[in-house]
């Protein structure tokens, strides 16, 4: 398959075909050699994925009681890493998954991953404080531990 990564550059790997998915940090405009160092990104990464958070948090009943039939969208606001973005692509292996964040950082971080190709349901989004930029056909609209800056996110949803 041929990926296109966030450099432009493709990288190849015969085992599938998939498209090419466009950079999301380029197609919001924003200049990938402006963001944080990675260092100090890995270390938040490394902090939103702990191994003690899924005790508490039990992500995958969460996931089990949104009682997705498999074939919906649902939109991850403010996914930061793509702690649920990941197991909500799982659930809907015949949708998919929209993973929005504020931070460039993050999106970059989990458009990587979808290069990968393991996660072709899944797209990522910069998504502004005042406008996310919420698709008008999501099935579900999930947001977990988003402090800021969508504390407002309800006036982005329809009911």
């Amino acid at each position: 398959m041929f990926l296109e990564s966030d450099s432009g550059a493709e990288a190849a790997d015969d085992t599938q075909a998939l498209p090419a998915i466009e950079c999301p940090l380029s197609k919001a405009g924003i200049d990938k050699t402006k963001l944080k160092p990675f260092e100090e990104v890995e270390d938040y990464i490394q902090f939103l994925e702990r191994s003690d958070r899924a005790e508490w948090q039990k992500p995958d009943l969460v996931v089990k009681a949104l009682a997705l039939k498999g074939t919906e969208t649902v939109v991850d606001l403010g996914c930061g890493s793509g702690y649920f973005t990941f197991r909500l692509s799982k659930a809907v292996p015949q949708g998919k998954v929209i993973a929005i964040d504020s931070q460039p950082e993050m999106v970059r971080h989990i458009h990587r991953k979808v290069l990968t190709g393991e996660w072709p349901n899944v797209r990522a989004q910069v998504g502004e404080p005042d406008d996310p930029g919420l698709p008008s056909h999501a099935d579900c609209v999930f947001v977990c531990d988003v402090l800021l800056p969508y504390q407002e996110f309800v006036v982005f949803v329809k009911p």
